[in-house]
């Protein structure tokens, strides 16, 4: 499970780190095989929990997000997000084909997180002005420009783990 055309190690501002720093779990959990699991662990739980056979409604919940992962490594529109697609497709149609066996009737609600753009350079060689960010070079400028704007000498705002956050003994 790797991708070609991009560096095999993530560069600070590339990606999450998803799926490209070698670890098996991070590359499992971009691939089919992931929902696969969660699909065939559902199944065994509505087989051996009995799910739909009483009197009353019973709520199962599944997250599928190989898609998630897939998309943060590899872009949403590559031949992995394709693959992944085709695949979960299919095993969704083969779950709900199970889990409405014997007449059971099943509800399904879908939801999803957010959307994404593909890679810049995907989207660079389809004549779309995309470019990567240097994320650290931004957050030096965003600090410089707020500490401008609001005539301090402190560092007001501090990158974390995907956001931003403001210092507020700083601030105050």
């Amino acid at each position: 499970i790797q991708t070609q055309g991009f560096p095999d190690a993530p560069k600070p501002g590339f990606v999450l780190n998803e799926t490209q720093d070698g670890g098996f779990w991070n590359r499992y959990r971009a691939s089919p095989f992931w929902d696969d699991d969660i699909f065939d662990a559902a199944e065994a739980l509505i087989s051996h929990e009995h799910l739909g056979d009483g009197p009353h409604p019973d709520l199962l919940c599944l997250g599928l997000s190989a898609t998630n992962a897939a998309e943060h490594a590899f872009g949403n529109a590559g031949p992995e997000m394709q693959d992944l697609i085709r695949r979960l497709d299919r095993r969704l149609g083969l779950f709900l084909d199970r889990a409405r066996h014997n007449g059971k009737r099943v509800v399904v609600v879908l939801s999803a997180d957010h959307g994404g753009l593909d890679f810049a350079e995907r989207l660079r060689s389809q004549g779309i002005p995309a470019r990567r960010v240097d994320v650290d070079a931004w957050m030096k400028e965003l600090q410089a420009r707020v500490q401008r704007e609001l005539g301090t000498d402190q560092p007001l705002v501090r990158d974390g783990d995907e956001h931003i956050t403001v210092d507020h003994q700083v601030a105050a």
